[in-house]
């Protein structure tokens, strides 16, 4: 039976499609990332108006045909201003959008409810402390699909981790474990990475020198890249 959708979500991706028409990438709250054909949105202005911009949060009508879904309406209900006037939240944004369209897999709820959060996140601190929020939602995208070990060793369970192992998964290693694939990991960043995996909101009360962030996210991106090919770039 085709269906009518009518669900909160988040425009990830525009493209332009066919002479009149452009195709969005939308991830539903309920019913995850999918493709959806928004009919005459280059011609008409006055039906869709500014609210097929990526990156707010809106509700959409959506309905299903034989060849797909298109866009019956959709009505913005955040739009994030400040985010879109830095060029760092911008490229996170970009990262995300590619991280989330160009994976295989079903990406679950509780990754549209992180993002939803990071969004409002990345407005409240976009000229401060916005780049952990952006690392957190890295290191539970990674968990939350099962990319992410237990922030134990890997060989003898010992808390005490000093590396990282990239393998099909993201692995930690203490100091009698590491071999010579093991990438080494500062004390902040192993204290980081652990209150990011244990789920603990603690990491919002870290205050580390940016640069530990963005040696933590070279390490993840080289994982991303490596394992999903896409290209995502350091912020």
């Amino acid at each position: 039976m085709l269906s009518n959708i009518k669900d909160e979500g988040i425009i990830l991706k525009v493209e332009n499609f066919r002479e009149y028409d452009k195709k969005l990438i939308i991830f539903l709250a309920n019913n995850g990332v999918i493709s959806v054909v928004a009919f005459g949105a280059k011609r008409s202005k006055r039906r869709f108006g500014g609210n097929l911009d990526p990156f707010n949060i809106s509700f959409f009508e959506i309905q299903e045909n034989r060849n797909g879904y298109y866009l019956k309406e959709v009505s913005v209900r955040n739009i994030f201003s400040e985010i879109k006037k830095n060029i760092q939240t911008i490229n996170i944004l970009l990262n995300i959008s590619m991280l989330l369209t160009k994976t295989s897999m079903n990406i679950s709820k509780n990754i549209y409810r992180a993002l939803y959060k990071l969004l409002f996140k990345l407005e409240e601190h976009v000229n401060s402390d916005f780049f952990k929020y952006y690392i957190f939602f890295l290191l539970y995208f990674l968990k939350k699909e099962g990319l992410l070990a237990p922030f134990k060793c890997f060989s003898c369970d010992n808390r005490n981790i000093k590396f990282m192992m990239i393998k099909e998964l993201i692995y930690f290693l203490c100091q009698k474990c590491e071999d010579d694939n093991s990438i080494p990991l500062m004390d902040e960043e192993a204290e980081f990475v652990r209150i990011c995996i244990e789920g603990s909101k603690g990491f919002e009360k870290t205050n580390y020198d940016n640069s530990i962030y963005k040696q933590i996210e070279k390490k993840l991106l080289l994982y991303i890249i490596d394992n999903f090919r896409i290209p995502l770039k350091e912020i």
